[in-house]
């Protein structure tokens, strides 16, 4: 499994690998990626999840990703970003793509993390999986996210 954790998000950086690492109950080790703008993170050890690509970032930077460039390899690839206007640009022909729950003008909202034991400001999706997490991580993703 690999993660891609927008550039921006680096305050949040060592909090969301942390959460994934709960998730999945495996490390995450950062990996060399040639992706502009995100951080890459791969589980390991490697061969584990190797279908599930998680990208969290802001909507026109996540379509980039998804839509100019050959990086994203994995064939299940699950989106924590707003859809708002950028939906129809996260299909990927031959993947299958899902995407956090929306709101109902098609954004996530971030939470004060610290409420919730977190030192980051976290979405519904991302409390959702490290509740579910008992369930396994592949049935909490199925659980959790929405297919496109």
């Amino acid at each position: 499994m690999r993660c891609f954790i927008q550039k921006e998000l680096i305050d949040t950086l060592p909090g969301r690998v942390e959460l994934l690492q709960d998730i999945t109950r495996l490390y995450m080790v950062k990996c060399i990626s040639n992706t502009t703008g995100f951080f890459c993170y791969q589980s390991f050890p490697f061969n584990q999840h190797k279908e599930i690509c998680i990208i969290y970032g802001h909507n026109f930077l996540v379509s980039a990703l998804l839509n100019h460039n050959d990086e994203v390899t994995e064939k299940n690839i699950y989106l924590i970003s707003c859809a708002k206007a950028y939906r129809p640009t996260y299909s990927v022909k031959g993947k299958n793509v899902y995407i956090a729950p929306q709101n109902e003008d098609d954004y996530l909202i971030p939470y004060k993390g610290q409420y919730f034991g977190f030192d980051f400001d976290i979405t519904d999706v991302e409390l959702n999986l490290y509740n579910c997490r008992k369930l396994g991580f592949e049935k909490a993703l199925e659980n959790c996210f929405e297919r496109l």
